[in-house]
């Protein structure tokens, strides 16, 4: 169960490709380096939902996921109905419901109150942001 979910900015780049070093001579024609091929997604500004989870054995009781929230890019219709659900309290108390290791977690719609089961009231839904032309992405892991 979550017991509360904060949304942060990473402070720092990711690293996901290690740089080698690079030897460049003093008289040499400039070097360029496309550090977007080293560092965490260009689809993220860099916003990071942190899940408050009642139980610390899973994730240490924190589950971080980056937000894919540029535009042009990622998913900001999607990415601002999901904080609209966070900024009013929605996810106060809700399950993970369904969980496939190395495939989804699942959960927010939800909750348990005193054993109680209740459903979160949906928002409007959001246009399909969905294209062709987007890249499969492997989860980053935060620390």
């Amino acid at each position: 169960m979550t017991t509360g979910l904060a949304l942060t900015n990473l402070s720092f780049p990711i690293l996901t490709t290690p740089i080698n070093d690079i030897v460049v001579g003093v008289n040499a024609s400039d070097t360029t380096l496309n550090l977007s091929n080293y560092f965490d997604d260009p689809y993220t500004t860099g916003l990071v939902a942190n899940f408050q989870l009642s139980n610390p054995s899973i994730g240490n009781g924190v589950i971080k996921v980056v937000l894919f929230d540029q535009e042009g890019l990622g998913a900001p219709k999607t990415v601002q109905n999901f904080q609209n659900y966070v900024n009013s309290g929605s996810y106060e108390n809700t399950i993970i419901h369904r969980s496939n290791p190395n495939f989804v977690i699942q959960g927010g719609g939800f909750t348990v109150n005193n054993l109680t089961p209740g459903i979160v009231p949906t928002n409007a839904p959001v246009e399909n942001e969905f294209s062709a032309t987007f890249k499969l992405i492997k989860a980053i892991k935060l620390d």
